[in-house]
């Protein structure tokens, strides 16, 4: 086992809000754990709280209980491409996983595009054999590849996708999503996208579209509310809040909180049957009540 004395507990967004609301951070970081790499996100399994899963980029998901690295939970090094916003982005565990050991990851292969796969483990490893896609999506450019997997109250699996990126040799040309991936309905880019990965015959829908690059979401556990970061290619950020039409209440937008970054972000319009978010170069955290159909 390896001692691991660094990772931290509290994230930069909730450091930054508090500080934006009261003109004094609140909020700051503890640090539990280090020895990793390239950690981008890290959660724990239903009803196991004292384990954490810490996803590194370069394709591995490893295990810490009581300020140790206990093993490798999964390795997929083979099968990701690991460069600037690509590689290995996100876990979310079946709220049933005690019993079914199911889990789901994303990331991108060898020429870019992205998958969501599900897997079993056994014995508190992955069993890689077990993989099943659930998402292949071809991806033109190598930035705003999304990254969030998270279950809902419903048991439903909720994925974040970019708008497909930016061409790195076109320069500003380039920052407003230029193909118009994210308002296309036909596409798979730039949406917020939902399954029942155990269902029969289960198939994705499209639960949001317009969204720039949503590298990171969450439910609020007590509301159901759903957060989004949605990142894109600017330089600040502004806020907007919104009220929906009285035609779609279980859809409204009840809040945007601006975020002062070196990125970009959508503003939220909703419609009767999905919720539309307007291309905006500004970086926005987006509060959204999403429908429970």
């Amino acid at each position: 086992m390896r001692r691991v004395a660094a990772l931290a507990a509290v994230s930069a967004a909730l450091t930054l809000l508090a500080g934006a609301a009261s003109g004094a951070p609140r909020f700051g970081f503890v640090q539990i754990a280090s020895g990793l790499s390239d950690a981008v996100y890290v959660t724990s399994a239903p009803d196991d709280p004292a384990t954490l899963y810490v996803v590194e980029q370069s394709g591995v998901v490893e295990t810490v209980r009581d300020g140790y690295i206990v093993s490798t939970f999964l390795d997929i090094r083979p099968r990701v491409t690991f460069d600037g916003e690509r590689g290995l982005l996100s876990i979310a565990f079946h709220p049933s996983y005690a019993r079914n050991h199911l889990f789901y990851v994303d990331y991108t292969d060898a020429a870019g595009d992205i998958h969501v796969v599900e897997y079993s483990a056994a014995n508190g490893v992955a069993t890689l054999s077990s993989a099943r896609e659930l998402l292949d999506v071809v991806h033109p450019w190598p930035n705003h590849n999304g990254g969030q997997l998270q279950f809902d109250r419903a048991g439903r699996l909720w994925f974040g996708i970019g708008d497909g990126g930016t061409d790195p040799t076109a320069q500003g040309a380039s920052l407003g999503d230029p193909e118009n991936h994210a308002q296309d309905p036909t596409s798979r880019l730039g949406k917020l996208l939902r399954i029942d990965p155990t269902a029969p015959s289960a198939v994705w829908k499209t639960a949001g579209l317009g969204l720039r690059n949503p590298w990171r979401f969450s439910f609020d556990r007590r509301t159901g509310d759903l957060w989004i970061g949605d990142v894109g290619a600017a330089t600040e950020g502004t806020a907007q809040s919104r009220t929906s039409p009285a035609t779609a209440p279980s859809r409204r937008l009840l809040r945007t909180t601006p975020l002062p970054c070196a990125t970009a972000c959508s503003l939220f319009t909703l419609g009767r049957r999905k919720p539309r978010f307007a291309s905006d170069a500004h970086a926005m955290l987006t509060r959204w009540r999403p429908n429970v159909s």
